[in-house]
C-alpha cells in the first residue's frame, strides 16, 4: 500500500455506501469549502463565452464525433444528466460559502459541453502529445505560470515547449537572471541583463513563441519542422522565419547562413545560436498517440495516462495507484478533455492529511455527464483552476505529497459523486488489463 486517500464524494446523496464503514471515507461536508474555492471562475465563464462565439452547433458535433467513440454522446447532455449535475451543484453550494465568485463557477458547470468541445478541438490540432524530459526542479516549479501564459496566448498544448525554452535560456534559475527566465529584456527594448519580473518574462516570451508558431504554420505539438522554425526564430528574431520560409523552411544549413549574414551586417563575430533548436528539443519529447487504452467504462472516453505501467489498489480505496521505478517527476496527463474545476497546490506536511489535504498537490477535472477525474500526490502542477484541457495534455508531475508513502500517481474517477460501484472503484473498472497482480492488489 502506497497511499491512503479519503473518498471524494461530490454529493452527499451519492456517497459510496459499499465502503461507508471505512474510517477514511468522508463526504463533501468535510471538503466542500476547498472544492468551492473556484478562484478562476471568471476565467472559466470567459472561456465559455469565447468558445460559444467560435463554435457553431454543426462544427461542435463534427469535432465531437471525430474525436473518439462515444464523445458525441458525452457532450450532448440529456435532461437526466443535467438534472444530476444541477443536484450535485446544489449539494456543493449547500456546504460552501455563498459568494459571487463561487456561484459564478457553479453556474459555469452548466456550460461544460461547449468547453469540452473547445478542448477536443485543441487536442486534435496536429495530433499526438508532448512532454518534457530532464527539466530542472526550478523549471518544474514554474509550470503553473507557464501553463497560465500558454492559456492566455491561445497555445495551451505548447506548455512543454515553453518549459523547454526556459530550460535552455535559464534553467529556471530566477535569481541568476534577475527574474528574466526567458531572456526577454532585449526584446522588450531594455538593455541585455535588465532585471524583469518572472511572470512578465514568461508572459512576454510565451507571446513571442505563440506568434512564431502561427507565422511558421505549426499544426500542433508534434509538428517538429514548423516548431523548429519557430524556435530558431525565437533565438534569431522572427525576421528569420519569413526569410527561411522563402527557402523551404528551417534547416541547420540556412540557420548557419542567416547567422553569418547577420553577423556580417552588424560587424559582429557571431550571431545567435545555430544549434538552438537542438538545445531546446533535448528537453522536449513528442508522442503520437501516446495515451494508452480506452476505458472499459463511460463509452471509452478515458485514456490510460501511463501506458506500459501497471496499477494497484486495495479495498476501500477510491482510485488506483500507478508507480514505477524513478517515477518521481515524471509527467502526468489528462485522461480526457474537460475543465479544471479545482487544484490544490503548495502542499506541506503542516497542512495535515485530513479531507482534501490527503490528496496533496492535486488536480480535479470535470468531463461532463457527471464525470470527474482526480490526480493526487503530484510534485508540481502544470494547470490552473478554470483551464480547459485536452486529452493527453500535461497536468502535473508525479510526486509524493499528501497522505502518501512513496512516489506514485493516484488516479480516481468519480461519477455523480460516487468513486465506484459494487465495491470496485471506477478507475480499476476502466483499465482492468493493467492491474498489478500482487498480494496487496484487488484485481477484478
Amino acid at each position: 500500500m502506497r497511499a491512503t486517500d479519503n473518498n471524494l464524494c461530490l454529493s452527499e446523496e451519492h456517497s459510496l455506501n459499499t465502503w461507508q464503514n471505512n474510517p477514511v471515507t468522508s463526504s463533501l461536508q468535510n471538503q466542500g469549502a476547498a472544492l468551492s474555492t473556484y478562484e478562476s471562475s471568471g476565467a472559466t465563464v470567459q472561456t465559455f463565452q469565447a468558445a460559444s462565439q467560435t463554435a457553431g452547433s454543426a462544427g461542435a458535433s463534427g469535432a465531437a464525433s471525430t474525436a473518439a467513440p462515444g464523445v458525441g454522446a458525452a457532450i450532448q447532455a440529456t435532461e437526466k444528466a443535467v438534472t444530476k449535475i444541477k443536484k450535485t451543484i446544489e449539494n456543493i453550494a449547500a456546504n460552501a460559502p455563498k459568494s459571487k465568485s463561487s456561484w459564478g463557477a457553479l453556474a459555469a458547470l452548466f456550460l461544460l459541453p461547449l468547453l469540452v468541445i473547445a478542448a477536443i478541438a485543441g487536442a486534435f490540432r496536429g495530433g499526438g502529445s508532448a512532454k518534457n524530459v530532464r527539466l530542472s526542479a526550478d523549471v518544474i516549479a514554474l509550470m503553473p505560470q507557464i501553463s497560465a501564459a500558454c492559456q492566455a496566448n491561445g497555445i495551451p498544448e505548447y506548455a512543454p515547449l515553453v518549459a523547454a525554452v526556459i530550460m535552455q535560456e535559464s534553467g529556471g534559475r530566477v535569481d541568476n537572471v534577475g527574474g528574466d527566465v526567458m531572456q526577454c529584456a532585449e526584446g522588450m527594448g531594455l538593455p541585455v541583463g535588465t532585471p524583469v519580473g518572472v511572470e512578465e518574462s514568461i508572459n512576454f516570451g510565451t507571446g513571442i513563441i505563440a506568434r512564431n508558431l502561427r507565422e511558421a504554420g505549426a499544426a500542433g505539438p508534434t509538428d517538429i519542422p514548423k516548431i523548429s522554425l519557430a524556435l530558431q526564430g525565437y533565438n534569431f528574431g522572427n525576421g528569420y522565419i519569413s526569410w527561411a520560409l522563402a527557402r523551404g523552411g528551417y534547416s541547420k544549413e540556412n540557420a548557419w547562413e542567416f547567422s553569418e549574414m547577420q553577423a556580417a551586417a552588424h560587424g559582429w563575430s557571431g550571431y545567435g545560436d545555430i544549434d538552438y533548436v537542438d538545445h531546446v528539443l533535448r528537453y522536449y519529447q513528442i508522442s503520437v498517440g501516446g495515451m494508452g487504452d480506452a476505458s472499459a467504462i463511460a463509452d471509452g472516453r478515458f485514456a490510460y495516462p501511463l501506458p506500459g505501467h501497471t496499477w494497484d489498489t486495495y479495498p476501500g480505496h477510491n482510485g488506483i495507484d500507478i508507480s514505477f521505478a524513478n517515477c518521481y517527476g515524471e509527467p502526468g496527463y489528462a485522461v480526457a478533455a474537460g475543465t479544471v474545476r479545482y487544484t490544490q497546490d503548495g502542499w506541506t506536511p503542516a497542512h495535515g492529511v485530513g479531507g482534501m489535504w490527503s490528496f496533496g498537490n492535486s488536480v480535479f477535472i470535470e468531463h461532463g455527464d457527471g464525470w470527474i477525474s482526480a490526480y493526487g500526490h503530484l510534485s508540481a502542477l502544470a494547470v490552473a483552476s478554470g483551464e480547459t484541457v485536452a486529452q493527453g495534455q500535461l497536468i502535473g508531475y508525479i510526486g509524493s505529497t499528501g497522505n502518501s508513502t512513496g512516489p506514485h500517481l493516484h488516479l480516481a474517477l468519480y461519477h455523480n459523486g460516487d468513486a465506484g460501484v459494487g465495491g470496485q472503484n471506477f478507475a480499476e473498472l476502466a483499465w482492468p488489463q493493467h492491474c498489478e497482480k500482487t498480494i496487496i492488489s484487488k484485481c477484478i
